[in-house]
């Protein structure tokens, strides 16, 4: 395993949280992992994590896939679910500043 890998596994190892944050085309979620041997390091240890999705649509169903996946992330690492904040509606960059869920985000983060 190189130096720089085994650092980052190290770390993820150590910390009592993740959060995840996707906007809904963006990439799947997963912890950065190279192999089963990484994985193992922070798969079944007590760890939260909270998932936070923006989307420009405002059809539920269109949110489904990314709660499902996040779902099974959390039962394959056998992680706690601290909180999911979806934000539906935001297309573009600043249209969340008139939203609450900056502060809904805030919260979620000082529960971790």
């Amino acid at each position: 395993m190189k130096r720089r890998e085994y650092i980052k596994t190290s770390a993820m190892a150590t910390v009592s949280g993740f959060i995840f944050a996707n906007p809904v085309l963006g990439s799947l979620l997963k912890p950065e992992r190279k192999n089963h041997t990484q994985t193992n390091k922070i798969k079944g240890y007590h760890k939260k994590a909270a998932f936070m999705m923006t989307y420009a649509d405002t059809e539920e169903k269109k949110q489904q896939p990314m709660r499902i996946y996040y779902q099974t992330l959390l039962d394959y690492l056998n992680w706690e679910d601290a909180g999911v904040i979806i934000a539906p509606g935001v297309w573009t960059a600043g249209s969340i500043k008139s939203t609450g869920y900056g502060r809904q985000a805030y919260q979620l983060g000082k529960r971790l």
